[in-house]
């Protein structure tokens, strides 16, 4: 189960923690799904089934339990395929996904973290974000809009299906002291391939939303919020294409209606907007 802990503005802390304390929380349920493989092994090709109707259906009371065992079969193939003797997830057996999570069950702690669920793959660094803008702006309200529904794209607030490949979709709109500020939100902790595309994604959403404000003089601003070490070394680039690109018209009482920050940041700068 996800778990959320918000200490401080410090987005890249919180998600640090709270993913510490999901994997934790991970494990606790992982364990109890490795218990039951390791006596009623089972995956999604090799499933557990009752009869419904007449017909054999899989059980769903084992579904989680054939889910995870799927998980195992996969290892099996990428990491143990010389030791189980086999090349394909078909050959994987009832009786090596039971080898392997009856296994798991006698490692230390410490090396049962390594295999249980991964938090970084539960979407759960969003709503890190999200929850730490909620604590700290509590006047506001903090909102997350159906993907794609408040999407930037050539100076214009479309639905994704009706925007060009390089727009980007909003994914928190925060209302406070009568302004509407829309908030792409990333992550990025290290340097990679991966993180290169979302500073690359950020500054996509930033070059939108200056064709936006330049014809649209509203009460919306636009904010990239980048938290992690990777993530924040981009922000001096991504505000100054922000200073380079708006004159006064893009301004609301002395403030630009674009900016780029991490949490705390953002936190700040919309409690100075009023």
């Amino acid at each position: 189960m996800k778990q959320f802990i918000i200490q401080s503005k410090n987005g890249a802390e919180n998600i640090r923690l709270s993913r510490l304390a999901t994997r934790k929380s991970n494990l606790s349920e992982d364990q109890q799904v490795w218990q039951i493989l390791s006596t009623s092994p089972c995956s999604n090709l090799l499933p557990i089934q009752k009869s419904k109707n007449g017909r054999l259906v899989k059980d769903p009371t084992f579904a989680t339990a054939m889910a995870v065992g799927s998980t195992l079969t996969q290892r099996i193939i990428t990491r143990y395929a010389d030791d189980f003797g086999v090349e394909a997830e078909t050959e994987v057996t009832r009786e090596m996904i039971k080898e392997l999570a009856s296994e798991y069950l006698t490692w230390p702690e410490r090396a049962q973290l390594l295999v249980c669920r991964d938090p970084s793959r539960q979407s759960i660094d969003e709503e890190v974000q999200k929850a730490t803008l909620k604590q700290y702006l509590p006047n506001a309200q903090v909102n997350k809009p159906n993907n794609g529904d408040i999407t930037l794209s050539e100076g214009k607030i479309v639905n994704k299906s009706a925007s060009t490949a390089d727009a980007r979709s909003v994914d928190f709109v925060v209302d406070s002291n009568g302004y509407e500020f829309n908030i792409f939100a990333k992550y990025s902790a290290v340097s990679g391939s991966g993180q290169t595309h979302q500073a690359d994604e950020s500054r996509r959403f930033i070059q939108e939303a200056i064709k936006y404000v330049k014809v649209n003089n509203d009460n919306k601003f636009f904010i990239a919020l980048t938290d992690g070490k990777e993530g924040e070394s981009h922000l001096p680039d991504l505000n100054a294409i922000i200073k380079a690109s708006l004159d006064q018209t893009c301004f609301v009482n002395g403030a630009p209606r674009i900016f780029a920050g991490n949490c705390e940041n953002v936190i700040d700068f919309i409690e100075s907007i009023k």
